[in-house]
């Protein structure tokens, strides 16, 4: 049976008890962990065992740096991130911690504003806070209802079990892929003028090794593909039930408009120094947009394949999963005064970010 065909299926919005992939997906990310101990544990006892051996010292000491680079990682927020504040935007605040109630969820720590037309919601740092990225360019042309079905789909990853996020699983995952780009930016790195002919005698130990991380990475990747997969239709029904299926299906058609809004962003950028002027013409074009081309984006979406390493399922699968949930009545409501309230709090970060598109513009 199709996952498309079992989640249509199934009541609850959260996630079942783990399947043979999941149990081995945390038995592989235990192995990793278990794996970084180890090599932490054995080079501690070359500098005790070898003491005071210099060479015996630095090869612990080399151990041991391998299994710093080998640690759980923990996602970050990337440089220069822009984060509101509660007192920044309170009324923003307030709609996180009404959907976080309504799906039996914490409230948010933090909310990231971005140039990107996307949203993402996930756990950073070692105490784990709960952060939601939020797309001005997404979010700009989203209604009200559309925006609270946004809301939802990513506050619900924080509820329906998304095992790619959990602490065993998520941190193995950036530990072998940190641990991937270190060997092989190291073993891509111009060493010919010191070490000359025999660069190739520490590129290619360094491949080799960076291999043992990229497998493991692909198979932890292949492991939790499905139970991603049908973390995001769970997401989905949560937004559904939040927000109602015509506003979850909103959400999803208008993430096929992402290439256009963006190419929209850009050529107001280009003309115009108006960072508020920017937003407006982004919000024409959708509305500009006719049905005839909507309808072709449709048939486009319909005619993509379920690719080995998507992350997410097809986009025409996730409308006629909500499609199916039509019955089901919204939970909360976003009244437009509200997402206006939110709108002007949020107007020095739609300066900024405008101000990042035409920067990122320059710099292309």
């Amino acid at each position: 049976m199709s996952l498309f065909e079992e989640v249509s299926g199934q009541d609850s919005q959260r996630a079942r008890q783990p399947d043979l992939a999941a149990v081995a997906a945390y038995v592989v990310a235990a192995f990793i962990h278990l794996t970084t101990l180890a090599v932490a544990v054995l080079g501690g006892w070359l500098v005790v065992a070898t003491w005071p051996s210099p060479v015996g010292i630095v090869i612990g000491l080399l151990v041991i740096a391998l299994a710093v680079q080998m640690r759980p990682r923990f996602p970050k927020l990337p440089a220069g991130s822009r984060v509101l504040r509660r007192a920044e935007a309170p009324t923003l605040y307030g709609l996180l911690d009404r959907v976080s109630n309504a799906l039996g969820g914490r409230p948010l720590d933090a909310i990231v504003v971005d140039q990107h037309f996307n949203a993402s919601a996930g756990w950073v740092g070692l105490r784990q806070r709960r952060v939601l990225t939020l797309g001005l360019p997404l979010w700009n042309v989203l209604s009200p209802a559309e925006r609270l079905a946004l809301l939802g789909h990513e506050i619900g990853h924080f509820v329906n079990g998304d095992l790619r996020r959990g602490l065993v699983v998520g941190t193995a995952l950036n530990a072998v892929g940190e641990l991937h780009l270190l060997l092989r930016q190291a073993a891509d790195m111009r060493g010919d003028e010191i070490l000359g002919g025999f660069t190739f005698l520490v590129r290619v130990p360094l491949r080799l090794l960076s291999m043992l991380p990229a497998t493991l990475l692909i198979t932890l990747a292949l492991l939790t593909l499905r139970a991603g997969q049908r973390a995001e239709y769970l997401a989905d029904a949560l937004a559904v039930r939040l927000a109602s299926s015509q506003a979850s299906a909103g959400v999803l058609r208008a993430t096929m408009l992402g290439p256009g809004c963006m190419r929209a962003l850009t050529f107001a950028a280009q003309r115009s120094r108006d960072t508020g002027g920017i937003w407006q013409v982004e919000r024409e074009f959708v509305a500009g947009i006719p049905r005839t081309e909507l309808e072709r984006l449709a048939r486009v979406a319909e005619r993509e394949s379920l690719r080995v390493d998507a992350t997410h399922p097809p986009t025409h699968l996730r409308l006629r999963f909500a499609g199916a949930r039509e019955s089901e009545a919204a939970e909360l409501v976003l009244d437009p005064a509200e997402s206006r309230m939110i709108d002007r709090e949020l107007a020095a970060a739609y300066s900024e970010i405008a101000a990042k598109v035409r920067i990122d513009l320059l710099s292309a």
